[in-house]
Order: structure tokens, then sequence, then C-alpha cells
């Protein structure tokens, strides 16, 4: 077995930096200087050449970005690979034998563990994309078209339709494949259902890092349709946790770019990507995971945060924002747009030209923030409010450099009205400009929990029968473990305070008042969600104090009410609280779908009623539905 340690010293040694970058770059591009070579930086938007291949030395450096580095680092940063496939490829432009324990010791690509299911989800696209083109998908087309979605953009992300008749795509695949190939690539969620999960539906490919479809995603073309979208199971091909949409195309335009935008959904990367910018990828849920987040580190480039404008968007970019500070990524946040509630409703109303423009109006994590606690108002004038805030903010303050420190400083003291040297004393405890200067960043982001979590349990926490909260809290726990809430990276004690929480919301109105006053949040965002959900079924029954039978039966009607008129009448509420004029969206409809089985615990009303068979028949019952399972 050969030393791995010696094979990288021996490929690097035998390499040269200007044949390296004269391979991607083109000799055309490098020019000789003294006794060195210099070029345009890819690493950057270069428009003289500032980067310098020092012969002598076999390194590269940007005099501009600071980007430097060896033979090896050039094709990690260059290309975006990992270290073994860098030596591989540094080996192959150099004409270097690699030992053949070496090659056997690299992990095989996907396409070449699961060949048979890779191809059949080839086909598939295609068979999407035909179906799409054909008279089945003249409903499709239709949609495609409201939503302004052109030929162009339809082929290149490769959009299809799964017909309505639920068996034709299996029937196509069954010729060329085995069933256990098409049940192992997630096509069939079962070989006991020979149907196709997405019928019905508009689909989307999902890509690996290389560009490999290994998974769909199916979008409703109906109303009525209890899932607005549809995903792939994980299977051994496809982890959710593992990839990012439009990943593998987006980060090849970061070269030049230097950014990549993060947005909520598919079509706001799609609506990004019709707006000329390219280096934008969407979400596979709420929050990232350690994988995705190493994705977007790899990248090497500043990170820009779009999501939608309403209260989960926003609480759901604040914990990504948060997640990429503490992974030491730089961040941007786009302007929240004032008359638009996400980046696909822009580009609808202004075309490219109006999403361009205000895809490009950057504010820090700080005045991100400072915007979400303001909630439209001009003025923060309550001394705890300020106190609170500035506690909260103080990680965001540590990771502005001196200019935005400044700049932010000032707009600050406009809205509290008190001067830059109190706030400066606030941020910093009065200490010396000296210590100022030596200012230690805290190590984790803030959790924006109350200081005094234990008496806000003791306030809210009634007389309950301890079987039924110790039941519940089981019920809310199981959920929350379910939905990784160890991910979250949250101390064990504000998982504790956010459970008791959620309990006493669904008992007592008098908690949610409570909760919102202190302006919590949580940092458990299914929580966040469930919790905005109560607030919206408490203002529109003022008159009601506990979330009993009559409210869970409105609850229910509400979401599943097919006549948009009937909801607006229902919600048509001002909740100054979360957003002026604010009105129950599609998204918060899908929210409710997800966590109304949790709403069943704390119902007021016979308990048969609320087991997990029974559930489905008493929304058939209340709400007049289709049976059909909620998940």
């Amino acid at each position: 077995m050969n030393d791995i340690n010696s094979v990288f010293q021996n490929v690097i040694n035998n390499s040269s930096i200007l044949d390296v970058v004269t391979h991607y770059l083109g000799a055309g591009s490098i020019k000789k200087q003294g006794k060195n070579y210099v070029c345009l930086c890819p690493f950057h938007d270069d428009k003289h050449p500032s980067m310098s291949l020092d012969i002598r030395r076999n390194i590269f450096h940007c005099w501009s970005c600071n980007e430097k580095g060896g033979v090896l680092e050039f094709i990690i940063k260059y290309k975006k690979l990992s270290k073994m496939d860098a030596l591989k490829e540094l080996a192959s432009i150099s004409n270097i034998q690699l030992p053949t324990d070496i090659k056997s010791n690299s992990t095989p690509s996907i396409k070449n563990k699961f060949p048979d299911e890779i191809n059949a989800l080839s086909d598939l696209s295609k068979f999407y994309q035909l179906m799409l083109a054909s008279n089945y998908g003249s409903e499709a087309r239709d949609y495609l078209k409201k939503r302004n979605l052109d030929e162009e953009t339809i082929k290149h992300f490769e959009i299809g339709f799964a017909p309505s008749d639920n068996k034709k795509s299996i029937d196509a695949l069954e010729k060329k494949y085995s069933i256990p190939v098409l049940e192992n690539a997630g096509i069939l969620s079962s070989s006991n259902k020979m149907e196709d999960r997405l019928f019905n539906r508009i689909t989307f490919p999902l890509k690996d890092t290389s560009g490999v479809i290994v998974a769909f995603s199916g979008r409703a073309i109906e109303k009525n349709d209890t899932a607005k979208y549809i995903n792939y199971s994980d299977t051994s091909l496809f982890t959710k946790g593992d990839l990012l949409f439009n990943y593998y195309d987006a980060k090849n335009h970061t070269k030049n770019s230097q950014f990549i935008y993060i947005v909520e959904g598919y079509m706001d990367a799609i609506a990004y990507y019709r707006a000329n910018i390219k280096a934008v990828v969407a979400t596979m849920g709420t929050a990232l995971t350690s994988t995705q987040i190493k994705l977007i580190k790899n990248l090497g480039v500043e990170v820009r945060l779009s999501f939608d404008t309403d209260i989960p968007g926003q609480t759901n970019q604040i914990k990504i924002m948060n997640q990429l500070l503490s992974n030491n990524i730089k961040v941007n946040c786009v302007k929240p747009f004032t008359k638009y509630k996400d980046a696909d409703e822009v580009f609808s109303s202004g075309r490219s030209k109006l999403l361009d423009e205000l895809s490009k109006k950057l504010i820090d994590p700080f005045l991100y923030y400072l915007a979400f606690v303001l909630h439209g108002r001009k003025k923060i004038e309550d001394s705890d409010e300020i106190n609170k805030f500035i506690t909260n903010s103080k990680y965001y303050y540590s990771r502005l450099d001196k200019v935005n420190k400044l700049k932010d400083l000032e707009i600050l003291s406009r809205i509290t009205s008190l001067s830059n040297e109190q706030l400066e004393k606030l941020y910093f405890g009065g200490e010396r400009q000296s210590t100022r200067n030596n200012y230690v960043e805290e190590k984790r982001y803030p959790q924006f929990n109350n200081s005094n979590n234990n008496q806000i349990i003791n306030k809210l926490n009634k007389n309950y029968d301890p079987n039924i909260l110790d039941k519940n809290r089981l019920l809310i726990k199981s959920f929350a473990d379910k939905n990784e809430f160890s991910s979250f990276n949250t101390s064990q004690a504000i998982y504790n305070f956010e459970v008791e929480a959620i309990i006493n919301c669904l008992y007592s109105k008098e908690a949610v008042g409570l909760l919102n006053k202190e302006k919590y949040i949580f940092s458990f965002s299914p929580f966040n969600e469930l919790f905005y959900l109560i607030k919206i079924v408490y203002q529109g029954n003022n008159n009601s104090s506990s979330f009993d039978k009559n409210l869970f039966e409105q609850l229910t009607v509400l979401f599943n009410s097919s006549d948009d008129s009937s909801k607006e009448e229902f919600i048509g509420i001002e909740a100054s609280d979360l957003s002026s004029n604010r009105k129950m969206s599609e998204k918060d409809f899908n929210f409710i779908k997800q966590y109304l089985g949790y709403f069943e615990s704390f119902v007021d009303i016979e308990e048969e009623a609320f087991n997990e068979n029974n559930f489905v028949k008493l929304l058939t019952k209340y709400a007049n539905i289709k049976k059909k399972k909620i998940i």
C-alpha cells in the first residue's frame, strides 16, 4: 500500500503551476512579466491582470482578492473538487501515473454504483418532458404559461409533466427496467403499488453535485390538491439534506460572480435565473444541513439570502443566516421586498429588470435582523425592547467591519433616539476603546430566547391534569425528534422551554399573548410555524380563550376550503404584530397541512375521535372533503 501523503507530494513536486493554469485558462490569457507570469484572476471579477504565477516557488497569488496556493489548491478552488479528485486531475494534467491502489481507493461515482437506477431516472425525465409537450400536458402547459415560464427556461431546468394516468410512466419504464430497480430509484413508493407518486404534477428533476438526476419533485397544478409539492423519499441515490436545487449549474457561475443567492423555492431560483442571475440555489427545507453548508462553504464566495417576506420565510432566513455566519461564511441579505412576497412574484410583476434591480439592494445581517424586529415600524422607544434587541444583535454587530459598524450604529441611533456613544456603551459594556478593538466574537449565534424563560412558563402553566400534560409533552417531543430538532444547535433547556411553550399556547390564548409580547422566536422553526398558525386561529376568534373543538373545526374548514373568497373572509384580519394588513398565503395552508395532526391532542372532544385511524374521518365530517391521509 502506497503512503498517500508521499503520492500527493510526488505529484505536486512534478507539476507546474504554469501548466495547470494554462490548462484551465488557455495560453492566450497568460502573459510573461519578468521572471514570472500574470493573468486575470478567475476567482473574482478581475479587469486587470492581478494574479501572479511564481514559477520558482510553484504557487499562484492574486494581489487583489488574496486567493493563493499551490498547484493542488488552484484545482480545488477552480473546479470545486475534493482533495482526492483534484489529485487525480492534477496527475492527468501532468501526465503522472497514479498507483493502482490509490485509484481503487477513490469513492466510485453514483453512476458506477447504481447504473440502472440512474438510467431509469434519466429516461423518466425524458418521458416527463415528452408528456409536457404532448396532448397529455395541455393543462400543465397552461399553468406554466400563467407562471410566465418560457420554452428556454422549461428546457434548461428539464421541467416535465407526470400524466394523470398514474401507471403510464411506470408502464413505459417497466419495458426496460425491473421493479426492484424502479423501487430503489425512488420512482415507485413500493413494489406493491405500481403507481407514479407524482402523477398529474409538474416535475422538476433534482440533480446531485455532478449534475446527475437522482430524484424528482412534483408541483400540484390543481388548487384542491392536499400537497403543493411532493419530493421523492430518501433513497440509496438521494438524500434530501445532501442537495441544493440548481447547485450543479450555479457553482460554475460563482467563479465570475463571486457570490451565490440562496432562495426558498424552486420557482424563486428559476426567477433569478431568468433575470440573468445564474448563481442561485434553493433550499430543500427550512434549515441547512451540515452537508449543505459544506457545499456552500466550498464555493468560497459571498452568500446572498432572499427568502419569502412572510413571517415563516423571514424566520427561516434568520435561522439560515445564523448557520452560515457560525461557519464563517460571508453573508448579506437582499432587502426584503415591500410589495411582493418572493422573487417569483417580483419577476412575474416586473420581469427581469425589476428583479435584477431589487436583488442588488443588499443589507448586512445586523440590519436585516433590525428590519425583522421593527415589523414596519420606524421607531423603537421601549427601553426593554431596545435592551433586548442589543443583546440579541451583538453577534451580528461583532461580525461587521469598522465602516459598517459606524453606518449601522448611525441607523440604529435614528431608530432608538440614542446617540452613537450611548449605543457603543451598550454594545461594549462601557469598555475602553482599546478593549473594544479587541472585542471577542461570540462563538454561538443568538437563540432569541428570553432570559426569564422559567418565569414565563410559571406564568403560563395552569392546573392541568399532569397525565394529559405528560402525554402531550411526549407527542411534541416525538414530533421534534422526528424533525431532527437536535440539528438546530439548541440547548436542552431551550428545547424543554419551547415544548412547554407550544403546549401552553394550545391550551391558552393568554400564553400566545405573552409570547407575542416578548417577541419570542422559536429556535426550532416548525414550532415557530405552528405558533404562527395558532395565532391566526385565535385572532379570527377573539372570544375564545382556549383552543377548543369549535376552533379546531374552523381550522379544518379553513384548511380544506376550495373557495378562496371564504378563506379571505375568515382570515381577513389585521395582524399588526406580524405585518400590516397581512393575509394568510397559500404557503400558510401548507404549514397547516404539515402540522394539523399535532393539533388533535389538544382539542377538547371525545378522545376516540382523535386517534390515528379516525382523524381523517373527522376532517371528512367537518370539511366535507375527500377522504385522504394527512401527511
